[in-house]
Parts: structure tokens; C-alpha cells; sequence
């Protein structure tokens, strides 16, 4: 992995580098160990699994360096740093793909599970954005909030395939067929583009960013879209993570599936405008978050 954090249940993805450690946990315990012969070892925590992990290439001579330094995950407790949890850790997005296996719930009581559902209660609004951005299509409050339901009702936060990364795609992720009649398309987005070459749909501009989703004539028209088949692959020690979307016309595919990547964005620093209607919604379906 190419990023770390110092501490368990925190929203940090620290690029890993010599001073970017050394900046975040001042050298020392127990982020460095220090062995018989004088050899250390530089610990962290991993930023999606909260496992300790070691970090590896650190603070070389430059002639001694081979490749970026890169963290791995320690499958053993860390005193005074993290507990080790190995379902935690085969559900990790960089866990050894030989062994990663996110099938499965967590435990009801699980702290990673009441986290993500905190997560998805206080940064609902940019989670709504993020889905827009990545797939194109508009939620409005209302169907925020029916997605949001679903999301609880199924308990969302306790599949391990849930992560701090993928929240927005998880409202969609193994849920029904959505309608698309009647839904707002982002212009310029890769869906708008796939929805211009049907016939039977109409695309009318009903805002500056936006068009609808309407039927050409009067005839029935089933179109619906179904997020389905994530994907994790690392590149250069990164993480992606990609869903597809896929188009329904009459219950059949529509040519190739569409690609969603699942960035975290709306993890990212502070946001000075935020959504109050739909923190409100997410506030009254999620409510208080117990561990």
C-alpha cells in the first residue's frame, strides 16, 4: 500500500514517504521500533483496515533504495498501536488478493461497522455528490433518502465489502434494478452519452447541468440501471477499486457496461458548503451511532 495513518478510526490517508512519517509520528514509539542490533522497524496503521502494518523502504541511502518505500499489513497485535483483526484484514482492499475474501458480515457490535455508519451519517451529502460525479445520475433528497432506508434497513455498515472508501457505491451496490425514467443525467457524462443512442429515450434539458430521462412517443418504457461486479486491483501499491454500471432496456443489457471508479472523494479535507437537507435526512434515517 502507498498510504498510512497514525491512529484507529480516523478519516487520514497519509501518503507514505520519509517525511511524511517522520512529520506525522515524530520517531517514536510505538511507530519505531528499535532492535538488538540497532535495526528499526517503522510502524503504522493501515488507513481502510485500522490492522498495524509495517513500512518498508523508509529512510534508505539513496544508492541502498530500491523502488518507493510501501506499507504491508502486520498479522499480529501492535501494543499501544492497533489490535490485529484478521476478518478486517481479508476484507482490506490491500490485503494479499491470494486471501482477501469480503463476503460476509461483521459482528453487530463491530467499532469498524458503527464507524462506517457514522461516516455515512455526517458526510452523507458529499457521499451524495460522489455518487453523482462517478455515475452521472442526480438524487434527489427524496430518493436519497429511500436509498439511505435500504441501506439501514439491510445494515449496510456490517457487510465487509462496505470500506471508509466506497460508501456512496455501497447505497447502490447487490440493491434492485433502479428506474431511469424520470432521473436527472449529469451533461457531459459517460451515461448521457449511452443514453443518446437509444431511440426510445428522450434526453430534455431541465437545468444547466442536467437532463431527463423521458419516453420518445407513447409507448411503455422499461429502462433501469443495476450496479453490480466490484473490482480491487493494485497499481504502484494504490488501491482502485471499480464497479460497473450497467443500462436495462425490457430487462436486457444495453451494449458495454459503463465504469465507475470508487475514489473516496468525499473523504477529502474540509467543505466549507455543505448539503443541510441531506445531512438532515441522514441525521433523522441514521440517528445516534452506538459501537
Amino acid at each position: 500500500m502507498d498510504v498510512f495513518k497514525t491512529h484507529v478510526r480516523e478519516l487520514l490517508a497519509i501518503p507514505i514517504s520519509d517525511e511524511n512519517f517522520g512529520q506525522y509520528t515524530g520517531l517514536r514509539p510505538p511507530f519505531v521500533s528499535v532492535h538488538a542490533d540497532n535495526k528499526r522497524t517503522f510502524l503504522a496503521i493501515c488507513p481502510e483496515c485500522d490492522n498495524p502494518i509495517q513500512l518498508v523502504g523508509l529512510f534508505r541511502n539513496q544508492e541502498d533504495a530500491a523502488g518507493r518505500p510501501y506499507g504491508r499489513h502486520v498479522r499480529h497485535s501492535v501494543p499501544n498501536l492497533a489490535r490485529y483483526d484478521e476478518d478486517e484484514y481479508l476484507a482490506c482492499p490491500y490485503a494479499d488478493p491470494r486471501y482477501r475474501k469480503d463476503d460476509g458480515r461483521r459482528p453487530v457490535n463491530s467499532p469498524k461497522g458503527a464507524m462506517l455508519r457514522t461516516l455515512m451519517r455526517d458526510r452523507f451529502d458529499l457521499i451524495v455528490a460522489d455518487w453523482e460525479r462517478s455515475a452521472g445520475i442526480h438524487m434527489s433528497v427524496d430518493y436519497a433518502r429511500r436509498m439511505l432506508e435500504g441501506w439501514k434497513v439491510n445494515s449496510g455498515w456490517l457487510y465487509y465489502v462496505a470500506n471508509m472508501h466506497n460508501l456512496p457505491w455501497m447505497l447502490f451496490f447487490a440493491a434492485p434494478a433502479q428506474p431511469l425514467v424520470g432521473r436527472w443525467i449529469r451533461k457531459g457524462s459517460g451515461l448521457q452519452r449511452k443514453l443518446e443512442t437509444l431511440d426510445r429515450v428522450r434526453l430534455g434539458d431541465v437545468a444547466p447541468w442536467y437532463v431527463q430521462v423521458s419516453r420518445v412517443g407513447n409507448a411503455y418504457l422499461d429502462l433501469s440501471f443495476l450496479l453490480w461486479h466490484r473490482r480491487i486491483v493494485i497499481r504502484d501499491e494504490h488501491a482502485e477499486e471499480t464497479f460497473l454500471l450497467r443500462i436495462l432496456l425490457d430487462g436486457k443489457p444495453v451494449g458495454r457496461d459503463l465504469l465507475v471508479h470508487a475514489d473516496g472523494r468525499y473523504l477529502e479535507g474540509a467543505h466549507s458548503r455543505r448539503g443541510q437537507r441531506l445531512l438532515a435526512v441522514a441525521d433523522e434515517v441514521l440517528g445516534h451511532v452506538r459501537p
